[in-house]
């Protein structure tokens, strides 16, 4: 197995001793001598960065300029961080500048700029920037940044501006952006709920347009969910209801509504379609009669977590630790699928047990007990990840669950085998590491067609072409992502094992992951992927999987998460 380390406090780095070509060491002798300047900081400057606190401007801004130019985007949006945090227009304005003259990769870099800009650079005497930057960023990739940016004003009760960018968006996907934005501060006086009903009644083109457009107002009415009792939202709530009448709006929109619906409603299991329903659940206020035994459908089930859709994504970890013994609890847990001793509501079988001696083992058996449910209309993938994240052979596009295929896809998964055992891997070697940014972005990728080539988070013929459920089962943290890079040693660089955290000895060159290992980036990426899609996201754990991240994963595609393998405190 490679050997890693670790930066701060981010998981660990992948330190490289290949050989390197000459034109690479020559570079490399360069970088490491601009690199080893920039160590050999004033100790007030060291000092500085070790606090907690926001560097000077001047500090940032020097590290940033040199950072900057260096081949690990993790090390260059570290530098983008550290700047940003200053708070400083002039950082904003460096930023800006970066976001319009932007490094490979393009989108990815991009999208962080506008994370990092927002997050920490947002006074109300930088709004006008921002202004200044959609005006000049108006195709439909800039809808991010559209979002993001709006959503100061909305902070700051300045709701005229993002009217007037509603207004003026040039496409369906800047428009939705804007709307989005509209979040009032409980301290507002701002009705959003008054003006839901009209935006849904403005001119679109496509099918697919006026299914995203449903889809956002959808989104914006369950955030009012507290004032389901007043008059402005049964009349906002009968507008998003009769969405689910149109003959153009695609199923899957519909579906995003019904979800809504659903959580409005405090309904569970997969929502109805019927528009019927949805309005005799709003004429007897049926959240305030619900009762607790009521059954939830369901369309597909993993783990017990049912789910709705017609194109399933399974999303598997295949890191090394995946290797590791599953504990008797663990499988107590997973064959539990509702309250304690309640039959499993999916109906499945029960899985084979003497097969499940892994992590692994458990993965697979849980996804062909979920697939050989699916009636044979249905379609799925199924996408593992380690060091990278590939489907597999026998579904590279979202394939029909027809007896051929669940056998192919059987044998595929029966046939792998665990690599052999070492001191740093006792239990055997599998796929490597946790890639779980490269896992999500196959998800988000795939289609009925095939693997597309980028995850274009606004390319709306994907909402009826790919997944519209993905279903993730994981055991640790993400310490992997699509965007390593060689780099040169830093002198804040922690050098251990990825998956073990044990320490390793310092070498002059890493073999650096990218940003995504960090869970704050890791979710604004799944956030943006799944913003005009709207797929429905369920994850389980086990073993040392992160909870905390994996219930904020399921709520992006307002889904659930499930532990498996351990006590609940």
């Amino acid at each position: 197995m490679n050997q890693a380390g670790w930066l701060g406090r981010a998981p660990f780095l992948e330190r490289r001793v290949n050989p390197l070509s000459p034109r690479l060491a020559r570079w490399l002798i360069a970088l490491l001598a601009v690199a080893s300047f920039d160590r050999m900081a004033p100790p007030a400057a060291a000092a500085q960065e070790g606090d907690d606190g926001p560097l000077p401007f001047d500090v940032a801004l020097a590290k940033y300029q040199v950072w900057v130019k260096r081949p690990a985007l993790f090390k260059r949006t570290r530098s983008r961080e550290e700047l940003a945090k200053t708070g400083d227009t002039r950082a904003l304005e460096a930023l800006i500048a970066d976001y319009k003259k932007p490094e490979e990769p393009k989108d990815h870099v991009r999208s962080l700029i506008v994370d990092l800009t927002t997050t920490h650079c947002g006074r109300d005497e930088q709004l006008p920037l921002y202004a200044k930057w959609r005006a000049a960023a108006k195709k439909p990739d800039d809808a991010w940044l559209w979002n993001r940016s709006l959503r100061l004003n909305a902070r700051y009760d300045d709701f005229a501006t993002i009217e007037a960018a509603i207004a003026s968006a040039p496409s369906i996907q800047l428009r939705c952006a804007a709307l989005a934005a509209l979040v009032p501060p409980t301290s507002s006086e701002f009705d959003l709920l008054a003006r839901l009903p009209g935006f849904l009644t403005a001119k679109v083109g496509k099918p697919a347009e006026e299914g995203v457009l449903a889809q956002t107002v959808a989104q914006l009415l369950l955030q009012q969910k507290a004032q389901r009792d007043e008059e402005p939202f049964t009349v906002a709530c009968t507008a998003v209801i009769a969405t689910l009448d149109s003959k153009s709006i695609p199923l899957s929109s519909k579906r995003v509504v019904a979800r809504c619906l659903a959580r409005l409603f405090d309904k569970q299991g997969v929502p109805d379609m019927n528009p019927d329903v949805w309005r005799r659940e709003l004429a007897a206020r049926a959240w305030a009669t619900r009762k607790d035994g009521d059954k939830p459908s369901y369309v597909a089930s993993f783990a017990g977590i049912p789910a709705g859709g017609v194109r399933f994504c399974y999303v598997i970890d295949c890191s090394d630790s995946m290797l590791k013994p599953v504990a008797g609890r663990a499988k107590e847990k997973a064959s539990e699928t509702g309250p304690k001793k309640k039959p499993d509501p999916s109906g499945l079988p029960a899985i084979n047990w003497d097969k499940v001696h892994t992590r692994f083992d458990l993965a697979r058996e849980l996804v062909l007990a979920s697939i050989r449910q699916l009636d044979e209309q249905k379609r799925f993938a199924i996408v593992l990840f380690g060091d990278g994240a590939d489907p597999l052979d026998s579904t590279k596009e979202l394939i029909f669950a027809n007896k051929k295929n669940l056998a192919r896809v059987e044998a595929e998964l029966n046939a792998m085998e665990p690599g052999p055992a070492s001191a740093a891997r006792p239990d055997g070697t599998l796929l490597g590491k946790t890639n779980l940014q490269g896992g999500f972005d196959r998800a988000f990728r795939i289609t009925t067609k095939g693997l597309e080539a980028t995850s274009d988070d606004v390319d709306l013929d994907r909402i009826e072409e790919g997944a519209d459920t993905i279903f993730l089962f994981s055991d640790g943290e993400p310490s992997w992502d699509d965007f390593n890079a060689i780099d040169s040693t830093d002198a804040e660089d922690n050098i251990g094992d990825p998956e073990t955290h044990a320490p390793l000895a310092r070498l002059p060159l890493i073999d650096c992951f990218g940003p995504y290992v960090e869970h704050h980036h890791l979710l604004n990426e799944v956030r943006r992927l799944n913003f005009f899609r709207g797929v429905e996201i369920h994850c389980v754990g086990t073993g040392e999987a992160p909870m905390g991240l994996l219930q904020q994963l399921a709520n992006l595609g307002m889904g659930t998460a499930k532990q498996i393998g351990k006590d609940q405190q």
